[in-house]
């Protein structure tokens, strides 16, 4: 039997010619249990996290591969991806195509149909769409303003009466 390739030792060889405790003392057996240790420290803060109700939750919305993930990503951000998340947005909020939200644009002449403030005016996101809540009927474009005065009310006639 083959015996530890360093100096002075006589134990039997386990591997690389080494013995056992020479073995467990090499630079790149030491590189591996340092790796080892690192991923499986991640690996405990990665599962109190996920039995955490965030982690929970984020796990549930999120359940995709991360190449899925990094290709939807870049997709959204790309001109035509912008345009087709926006769509996509309107017609599930709203039920709205960009055609009727640009007519209905038109149809107020770029401004709020409450103060008649024009889009320009109204700071860096524009117009809102305002809906009813409970119906959820689209009632036309509204200014930041505007918009958070009538949520403030949530949308009750009387409130706003009573407020005049």
């Amino acid at each position: 039997m083959k015996s530890c390739i360093i100096e002075g030792c006589t134990k039997p060889h386990e591997a690389k010619g080494l013995c056992q405790k020479h073995y467990d003392r090499s630079p790149e057996r030491l590189a591996a249990q340092a790796l080892y240790r690192k991923s499986a420290s991640r690996a405990r803060v990665s599962k109190q996290y996920e039995l955490s109700p965030k982690g929970r939750a984020n796990s549930r919305r999120y359940r995709q591969s991360p190449k899925r993930s990094i290709v939807i990503l870049r997709y959204s951000h790309s001109p035509h991806g912008k345009v087709k998340l926006r769509e996509y947005k309107l017609a599930k909020r709203y039920g709205l195509t960009l055609s009727e939200l640009e007519t209905m644009r038109l149809n107020q002449n770029n401004s709020c149909a409450i103060c008649q403030k024009p889009n320009s005016e109204c700071g860096k996101k524009g117009l809102f769409i305002d809906h009813d809540h409970a119906t959820g009927k689209v009632r036309g474009l509204l200014c930041q303003m505007c918009n958070t005065g009538l949520g403030g009310f949530r949308d009750n006639k009387d409130s706003l009466a009573k407020a005049i």
